[in-house]
């Protein structure tokens, strides 16, 4: 089977860019946001029944601020390697992969660092994928399909992230009767019965996990590199090995510098749902 894809022709409708790549592509997200979204919520009560009293916050800030950290620093150097080899697709499943089997494990987890552990595998799986996934995307279509492309991806990753915590919210009514939320009371006692729910939960999550492996490995294909052309202004863009890529504007760093000033300002959503939850 023949494991390259030839990018959508210029001038082609939305039906044509909204298929093959980009059409996995979506779909791929939308299976790991179900999946991470079942959990990424209810961390917070279950680092608070593991870690020792009054200690579940800094467990949550140091497992956020190191493994964002790391994810972003990451996606520049897979986007390098990526570029270098100028393939795609190796590198997009070993990150969904990582994430894919971190994010379940925390059902097994018996202490809280064992959380904060999976959660940075997670969050490395994530800065290992992203850059080489974007290009593939970018590569999959015509430049002026380009937008179209990624906001189909956006809207499908969103999807998930909808669909994950209805799931979680069914399965814990399911389960316990009742959700994690007591409006920031300070003083809730997460039981032992709770803390077996959200394990199950957890460990079900791997199934939209595993759905969006099988599709990635199966369904998706590296892109044809193109032959270069001097009338090709509006063919996809060939990798070009890291040598001989041209300098960036200063408007990219000025854009770059902006957004790590709204890192560095930035909390994390988890210290709200910890108050929520406990």
């Amino acid at each position: 089977m023949n494991n390259e894809l030839t990018p959508t022709p210029p001038g082609g409708s939305w039906r044509d860019a909204i298929r093959g790549n980009v059409l996995m592509m979506g779909l791929v997200s939308l299976f790991t946001d179900f999946s991470s979204e079942m959990i990424y919520p209810l961390l917070p009560v279950f680092i608070a029944g593991l870690a020792p009293a009054g200690l579940a916050a800094v467990y949550i800030g140091v497992m956020e601020g190191l493994a964002e950290s790391v994810a972003s620093i990451l996606k520049y150097y897979s986007g390098r390697i990526s570029d270098a080899v100028g393939k795609r697709k190796s590198l997009t499943v070993i990150g969904y992969g990582i994430s894919s089997v971190a994010r379940p494990l925390m059902g097994a987890a018996g202490a809280a660092w064992h959380v904060v552990a999976l959660r940075f595998a997670d969050r490395v799986g994530k800065g290992i994928r992203t850059s080489p996934r974007d290009a593939l995307i970018s590569e999959s279509v015509a430049p002026e399909m380009r937008g179209l492309a990624f906001s189909f991806h956006r809207a499908m990753d969103h999807c998930g992230a909808i669909i994950g915590p209805l799931a979680a919210i069914a399965l814990l009514q399911a389960m316990l009767g009742y959700t994690f939320w007591r409006q920031g009371s300070g003083d809730a006692i997460v039981s032992e019965k709770e803390i077996r729910a959200l394990r199950v939960l957890f460990w079900i999550a791997l199934l939209p996990g595993a759905a969006a492996m099988a599709t990635l490995v199966w369904k998706v294909r590296d892109r044809l590199p193109q032959p270069a052309s001097s009338s090709g202004s509006n063919r996809p863009m060939a990798s070009t090995p890291p040598s001989s890529t041209p300098p960036l504007p200063p408007r990219f760093y000025g854009f770059v510098a902006s957004v790590t000033l709204f890192a560095l300002g930035n909390s994390s959503d988890l210290f709200l749902l910890f108050y929520g939850q406990t």
